[in-house]
């Protein structure tokens, strides 16, 4: 749904449309991003991927869109501010702190413990 909506983003050439149709990809994204934080909560310990900087530029004229965009730099500024780790969960591999290292262990770790059950259950 996000790139449909992005595909749609791109191909505005009206500034307002643009931010308009940003807006609401911004939106599903905090959406997705509640889910995922609720379902793993270790997310919560990542800052986000952007900063509420880039929405400077956009255009939305009425009150109702400025209220939206402000709950959506609400959500990502308390995100920021919750977040143990200042990395980029997913594009910073070679950090001990990237989430992918974090998975990899915990990973690892329920492997572990999963051939350990398997062996007593066979004995």
């Amino acid at each position: 749904m996000i790139a449909s909506f992005d595909s749609i983003a791109i191909s505005l050439d009206n500034p307002e449309q643009f931010s308009r149709v940003f807006l609401i990809i911004l939106e599903l994204w905090v959406a997705l991003d509640k889910t995922a934080v609720e379902a793993i909560p270790l997310l919560r310990k990542y800052s986000p991927e952007f900063s509420i900087v880039s929405f400077e530029p956009l255009l939305l004229p009425t009150l109702c869109q400025m209220r939206r965009l402000r709950a959506v730099e609400t959500h990502l500024s308390r995100r920021h501010a919750d977040a143990i780790y200042r990395a980029f969960s997913f594009r910073v591999h070679s950090s001990p702190e990237s989430l992918v290292p974090v998975i990899s262990g915990v990973t690892s770790v329920c492997k572990t413990c999963g051939e350990r059950l398997s062996r007593k259950q066979l004995h």
